[in-house]
């Protein structure tokens, strides 16, 4: 079964996080990791050479799989600016990004410990339904 070749965008804590996705299910093969960050460009990102966006278009590649949290700005950016085939561009799950949050609201550490008080303070204004 061949691999999809992929260039990733944002070299960060998520592209770090999907990287480790990779390695346990072996379907990729990371061409290069694109970042705005002209700091980070002409480097390497855990081994993988960051580039310039404008290079994408250098690379045979399946997908582009946006691994930054700045998915919806990278997304214009890829679509407008640089005219990528909008089939051609995924986002990362945040759920391999950052396991470690949840996005559902009750089960978010902060927001229950903003809310247990009120909820388990019986003499607390709040109307009770039950």
């Amino acid at each position: 079964m061949s691999k999809d070749r992929i260039i990733m965008f944002g070299a960060s804590i998520g592209g770090k996080q999907f990287l480790s996705y990779v390695k346990e299910n072996d379907k990729y093969e990371i061409l290069a990791v694109a970042d705005n960050d002209k700091s980070k460009q002409n480097t390497l990102f855990c081994d993988i050479p960051v580039i310039d966006p404008i290079r994408i278009s250098d690379y045979e590649y399946d997908y582009i799989i946006i691994t930054s949290m700045y998915t919806l700005e990278i997304k214009e950016q890829l679509l407008n600016e640089f005219k990528i085939d909008p089939l051609k561009i995924k986002e990362t799950p945040k759920s391999i990004t950052d396991p470690k949050k949840t996005y559902r609201a009750f089960e978010d550490k902060k927001t229950l410990e903003r809310i247990d008080p009120l909820i388990l303070d019986k003499n607390s204004r709040i109307p009770s339904f039950s």
